[in-house]
């Protein structure tokens, strides 16, 4: 087999396992609930609409969106939002769009109109740069409502269309966070009491409200603001002990809530309205007090899982920084935003009430069921050129958003309407595909998931494996990869699939050549089990200590970085070696009678005493092998840096103790190895020592870097 079919059929195997990754499924499902779903909010449910402005509150870049299918898309955690959940139990089968990329038909489905740092007050989050406050965003919803009614004929029928909707409302987190509690921007703090901060918010929200209302808005929910005081940024300026929360500024948001409560009694008493109001303060407060309760889940409550500085709450996550592994059991993703783990918890609860005090008068199932009609001539329409607030109308465009952004699988989710559903082409096993892709798709990933998705992998790869591998080769390979799954989920899979796909390919170049000069590896190329157990090791050692929380979540992210920097330290090896014996014109060694002391201890022999030997010789170097090696640890410690698994700083120690480490192994080669006193210094274990000193020379760089 050539590099060329190699490296093809290696790059068809890495394919199919991202796709397992990202997960696909066919299948047909039920009508929604309700026929649209509109949303206005802030940071906490903002998905893309921020993402092309000028402003620091945009989310497009890892670690967010890395537990999300397409990766970062404007979503400010790792996964789902508390909108994406709810829209998912009313049967929508795609996430509700953000309004920059919806326009004609898919807005009668609904959209997405909130943006990251926006507030009541218009004023509210601008030192944050370009953001969409509720003013503006109302505007937007009057544009949408326009096109609406050109799509369905007339204003009768855009009125009876969406009194039918869900609207949801999720403002004030701002109001408090980004304007009365940040004195050095804003003089609220100083103008208002927090009651009569309150009021001057209630008496425009409320103004706010009803043109929505006045739009043909009839099954509202209002959501109330959370326990801002306990965030992670909180908790790092204003908590002495980092986990008690700050109470000024809880008891002013309760303040806040009791009075929005309050509005949506007086809205209730309008012809067709039924608004509800939604204890986001008093659920968000159930999991703080009662964490365990969740699956014994979420213990981690009081500092984000990236961040930068005390409770990771001082900055927020920085681009590529590599998050917390163990996402399932933090509360918070970064200094301000919920993981997808606590917004599954919020949205259910949101849905459908599992406490009395969850929802007010209702929970939102019971508002989807009802029915609420209300005539034109009684809906107070406007055309788009009467403004409803002074801010500019944000222009009905694209924003060349791929859509895959915000996809879902359509295993999890039902479909729309208007979209007819395809039958799946064997539909008697459509009932094991799903359990076998939920499985696979499990998070935290389990030992089931990590072997069921290795054996699926496996078998449809199994032509490249064989062509790299011998059959106990491949049984080594597949713990491996169980290993990897288990303890870094898909993306630390990939990883070694990177690894495979590189070095599979690089060995096979000029493999005549290199047989007939012998050089080749033993088999052609396939490699046994020692030879796998040499290149990973240390990475299997990391994922041991990774799964058994060993050090707990201070060691998680060092066992991380060991298992990265060994697969580029072996990449690196693998790769200068290949393409010296298949490319290199010079190859270069140390005397043999430099003994590894000498050469420890006497620095002339450093620059001095290199000889020409020929291909192939144990620890030569070659200048073509040793930039193809530099090369290939740069690429794959990108690859895992854009996978999340490990930050740009990480990245760049992880390529720098992979070049000291295979300039030790050179050394051992040309020094120690096929001597007298070293016979059972072989190929694997000289493999061995190389990725353990690669891996943990990067977990001794990064301690040292933590320490100063």
């Amino acid at each position: 087999m050539s590099s060329r079919e190699v490296l093809g059929g290696a790059a068809a195997l890495a394919a199919v396992a991202t796709l397992l990754v990202l997960g696909w499924s066919p299948g047909t499902t039920a009508d929604p609930q309700v026929p649209c779903y509109f949303i206005f909010g802030d940071s906490l449910v903002d998905n893309g609409n921020n993402n092309n402005m000028a402003s620091l509150a945009v989310a497009n870049y890892p670690p967010y969106g890395i537990d999300f299918d397409g990766g970062p898309n404007g979503r400010f955690t790792n996964g789902l939002t508390t909108v994406d959940v709810i829209a998912q139990l009313l049967g929508f089968d795609d996430f509700i769009p953000p309004y920059v990329s919806t326009r004609g038909q898919a807005l009668l489905s609904g959209a997405n109109f909130a943006s990251a740092a926006a507030g009541i007050r218009e004023e509210t989050g601008r030192q944050l740069g370009g953001r969409i406050p509720f003013g503006g965003q109302l505007q937007n919803y009057q544009s949408a409502v326009a096109e609406m009614v050109s799509l369905l004929g007339d204003e009768d029928s855009a009125a009876n269309y969406l009194s039918k909707c869900i609207f949801s409302v999720g403002m004030g987190s701002n109001d408090y966070l980004n304007n009365y509690f940040m004195p050095a921007f804003y003089s609220t703090g100083q103008q208002y009491t927090p009651e009569q901060f309150a009021d001057v918010l209630l008496q425009q929200y409320s103004e706010q409200l009803r043109t929505l209302y006045n739009y043909g808005a009839r099954k509202v929910a209002v959501i109330g603001v959370g326990q801002v005081g306990c965030s992670p940024n909180e908790l790092a300026q204003h908590s002495p002990n980092g986990v008690t929360c700050v109470e000024e500024i809880n008891s002013a948001i309760r303040i806040f809530n009791a009075k929005v409560i309050g509005l949506v009694d007086q809205f209730n008493t309008l012809d067709g309205a039924h608004f509800i109001y939604v204890n986001g303060y008093g659920i968000f407060e159930d999991i703080l007090n009662d964490a365990g309760s969740y699956g014994h889940r979420l213990s981690v409550t009081n500092r984000g899982c990236c961040g930068v500085g005390r409770n990771n709450g001082q900055i927020t996550c920085l681009p590529y920084q590599a998050p917390c592994p163990n996402r399932g059991e933090y509360l918070f993703f970064d200094a301000f935003h919920p993981t997808e783990a606590a917004n599954v918890i919020i949205g259910r609860r949101s849905y459908r009430a599992e406490s009395p005090s969850d929802a007010y008068p209702m929970d939102i199932s019971s508002l989807a069921q009802l029915r609420a009609q209300l005539p034109a001539s009684e809906m107070a329409y406007a055309p788009p050129s009467s403004p409803l607030s002074p801010f500019p109308r944000l222009p009905l465009r694209h924003y060349a958003v791929p859509q895959f952004l915000v996809h879902v699988p359509r295993s999890t989710i039902r479909r729309k309407p208007h979209s007819p559903p395809k039958a799946a082409p064997f539909p008697e096993l459509a009932p094991l595909q799903d359990s076998l892709l939920h499985l696979i798709r499990a998070s935290p990933p389990t030992w089931q998931s990590a072997a069921a998705s290795n054996l699926l992998i496996f078998a449809v790869g199994s032509p490249i494996l064989f062509s790299g591998l011998t059959i106990p080769g491949i049984g080594s390979a597949f713990l491996l990869g169980v290993l990897s799954w288990r303890a870094f989920g898909p993306s630390g899979f990939l990883i070694v699939a990177a690894y495979f796909v590189i070095g599979t390919a690089v060995t096979k170049l000029k493999i005549a050549q290199k047989e007939a000069l012998g050089i080749a590896e033993k088999r052609s190329g396939r490699r046994g089990p020692g030879s796998v157990v040499g290149s990973s090791a240390a990475a299997c050692v990391c994922a041991v200590l990774s799964i058994f929380n060993i050090g707990g979540p201070v060691f998680a992210a060092l066992w991380q970085l060991g298992f990265v920097a060994s697969f580029c330290t072996k990449l690196s090896d693998t790769v200068s070696s290949e393409i010296g014996k298949a490319y290199g014109k010079t190859t270069y060694s140390f005397p043999d009678s430099i003994s590894f002391l000498d050469f420890c201890t006497n620095n002339r022999y450093l620059a001095t005493t290199f000889k020409v030997v020929p291909r192939g010789t144990e620890g030569a170097v070659s200048i073509e092998g040793t930039v193809a090696g530099v090369v290939s640890s740069i690429l794959l410690a990108g690859i895992a840096c854009s996978l999340g698994q490990v930050d740009l700083p990480k990245a760049s120690i992880c390529i720098l103790a992979s070049l000291i480490a295979n300039f030790c192994e050179s050394l051992i080669g040309a020094t120690l190895q096929d001597k007298d006193s070293f016979q059972w210094l072989s190929n694997d274990i000289v493999n061995v020592i190389n990725i353990s000193i690669g891996s943990i020379l990067a977990m001794l760089i990064q301690l040292l870097i933590l320490r100063n």
